[in-house]
């Protein structure tokens, strides 16, 4: 089924020496803090993050909404906008991945990009992020199978940076 995942009221985890890490994902529909919302991951000593994670909504936004000052204290807010590949697993055979393929210039990798080349998300969602937060767009892959997944050879996404930070990658059999 579709859900929303909606935060009308106060996620506390806020401590007086280390703050805590708040993860939010909808898998398929949005996150919303709606107003009133707030995540507070406050720390006397050390600040902590937020993680936001939904799919892309079109080629240049995310399924994410926040109202200015509805994050506090982080010291880092982090949005995974992903996009879902879904492959159908024909009479039991795992799927296999053929690396070259769907990394190339055509494939997921190439979405990732141009995605991040054209977004909306920094300038729509960065002034909800606390002054001084680094703020992270972390374009992503999702692989969904009704099987098992294999790979076919070497994947090395070492030197793949969205500016200056890798993506994600998620494979789900």
């Amino acid at each position: 089924s579709y859900q929303n995942l909606n935060v009308n009221g106060r996620i506390n985890a806020a401590d007086l020496a280390v703050g805590g890490n708040v993860l939010l994902s909808s898998e398929t529909e949005w996150v919303n803090i709606n107003p009133g919302g707030v995540v507070d991951v406050s720390g006397g000593g050390k600040a902590g993050s937020v993680y936001l994670r939904a799919q892309q909504n079109g080629a240049d936004d995310v399924n994410i909404n926040m109202g200015y000052g509805s994050i506090r204290g982080a010291s880092s807010v982090y949005v995974e906008a992903f996009k879902k590949y879904s492959y159908q697993n024909p009479d039991g055979r795992p799927f296999s991945i053929n690396v070259s393929k769907y990394t190339g210039t055509t494939g997921w990798l190439a979405d990732a990009k141009n995605f991040y080349n054209s977004n909306n998300v920094i300038t729509r969602l960065k002034p909800a992020a606390p002054d001084g937060a680094a703020f992270e767009l972390l374009p992503g892959i999702e692989v969904d199978t009704t099987g098992d997944i294999t790979l076919d050879q070497a994947l090395d996404l070492t030197s793949i940076r969205f500016g200056g930070n890798p993506g994600v990658l998620t494979l789900r059999a």
